[in-house]
């Protein structure tokens, strides 16, 4: 059955049980618990927060809170970048497509960011997600990352701007996951390579996900008998991070889960590369390379492992590392860690805007909460469900009694933004041109055979593996 927007949002709102009460700080409305969805509580309270998205919702609508968004000059409306019926002009809905969008636009504009709630039932929301993705439709407790990537892909979907390309369950040439293999374009650099991969993936996939929400990584492999290496550009929305556990040291950083990250690994006896020019299984030298990072960037902090062993362990019973790992809440340099091309006007400078917790032992025991800096009013929320308070600030792993709970943070790019990670400015000012013009002919190679060169645009020099 095919649904206009006006009648899915009067759906909406006779769906909806909040209390219309005037508050004075739109944005912090408590969620009600609708069985075990402390998760999707808690991931929807900070990417609420995410406030180039919820700009973006909001531009023309009746709130109070409405904001023009813009984007590069033009203003965005929600509306327009539908994805609907290709034969009827964009009049109608394909069954299932834009069902996310408008249901988070109600959400946002009607309850969430309208100044009349202090607590809601996101249920219409809930609703459309379970009918989407049956996984999450029985009581158990799920897995905000899990859900967080779920939703947001199924945003960028809803609002594909590729008006000939319909989107859900269908793939492009790149793999689902935006990867481009560069292997056998041994004459070409990666930077022209990045270029070539995210220009394939833009032509399938464009949206305000994709444009404030995803960056690119580079993963190179290198055979340690003859140097051969193979270069995968892939599109990420959120960067899951190992938490180094050696020492039994219980406290690290956030620069050291990202160092572990971007650690260099060694394919071995047990995991051999096939090197295409050695004609034979070969040891290899593996390294991922952060090449570009969005605006909205989301750390997921790998707290749940599988360990190996030939015992069968249920999910309930995933153990949980509750080391403490201190993050930083308004001066997050991503700089050193950004091998791609680097708009100057628009720095990989990040604040902490949300963070989900998890308060528990293992993976499905324990509570998710969210602690959210208000956009409106620069401050700080914990939200418990339907339960929202200030707080001074998120704790963060010094004295502030952290005791490991961080399992989300989102953080934003602190000065203008940067469309496509930076990409799309670099494109355009580099379009014809030999890519690694941009760089200094000073390269040196590390102790693990990658090469480095120095970024001579900037004053201070930033190291690079390329």
């Amino acid at each position: 059955m095919k649904m206009s927007v006006t009648d899915h949002n009067n759906k909406n709102k006779n769906m909806q049980n909040g209390k219309k009460k005037s508050i004075q700080n739109t944005g912090s409305v408590g969620l009600q618990n609708l069985h075990n969805t402390c998760y999707f509580n808690a991931t929807i309270q900070c990417l609420s927060h995410a406030q180039p998205l919820t700009e973006y919702f909001l531009a023309n609508s009746n709130t109070s809170t409405s904001i023009s968004a813009k984007s590069d000059g033009k203003e965005y409306n929600y509306h327009k970048d539908l994805v609907r019926d290709k034969t009827s002009e964009r009049s109608q809905f394909e069954e299932g497509q834009g069902q996310v969008a408008i249901s988070y636009a109600s959400l946002l504009q009607d309850y969430l960011w309208s100044g009349k709630h202090k607590i809601i039932s996101p249920s219409s929301l809930l609703q459309t997600i379970k009918r989407i993705h049956p996984e999450f439709s029985n009581n158990r407790q799920h897995d905000p990352h899990e859900f967080c990537s779920f939703f947001m892909n199924d945003l960028s979907e809803d609002l594909n701007r590729r008006s000939n390309f319909s989107s859900r369950n269908k793939n492009s040439k790149m793999s689902s996951d935006g990867s481009h293999d560069a292997a056998k374009k041994k004459k070409k650099d990666d930077h022209y390579v990045a270029i070539e991969s995210w220009k394939e993936y833009v032509d399938k996939h464009d949206s305000i996900i994709v444009d404030r929400f995803q960056g690119l990584l580079c993963n190179v492999i290198m055979c340690q008998s003859c140097q051969n290496t193979s270069v995968k550009f892939e599109v990420y929305s959120s960067l899951s991070l190992p938490i180094p556990t050696t020492n039994n040291i219980k406290k690290t950083s956030i620069e050291d889960c990202i160092k572990q990250f971007t650690k260099t690994e060694i394919l071995d006896d047990n995991n051999h590369w096939y090197c295409d020019q050695c004609k034979a299984h070969v040891n290899a030298k593996k390294k991922i390379k952060i090449w570009t990072t969005p605006d909205i960037l989301i750390f997921h902090l790998k707290r749940f492992t599988f360990e190996e062993s030939t015992v069968v362990i249920a999910i309930d019973d995933i153990p949980k590392i509750h080391h403490v790992v201190e993050y930083p809440v308004d001066a997050l340099d991503m700089t050193p860690f950004v091998f791609g091309p680097m708009d100057h006007s628009a720095l990989s400078h990040y604040k902490l805007f949300g963070v989900c917790n998890h308060e528990g032992i293992s993976a499905n025991r324990g509570h998710y909460t969210a602690t959210i800096r208000n956009h409106k009013d620069n401050q700080w929320y914990k939200c418990n469900d339907s339960k929202v308070h200030k707080v001074i600030g998120p704790s963060r792993g010094n004295n502030n009694g952290d005791d490991g709970s961080a399992y989300l943070l989102f953080y934003e790019r602190k000065q203008r933004k940067a469309k496509w990670g930076g990409m799309e400015k670099f494109m355009n000012n580099y379009q014809g041109r030999h890519c690694n013009d941009y760089f200094s002919d000073l390269s040196i190679t590390d102790e693990d055979g990658f090469t480095m060169v120095v970024d001579k645009k900037k004053t201070k020099q930033r190291k690079k593996y390329i």
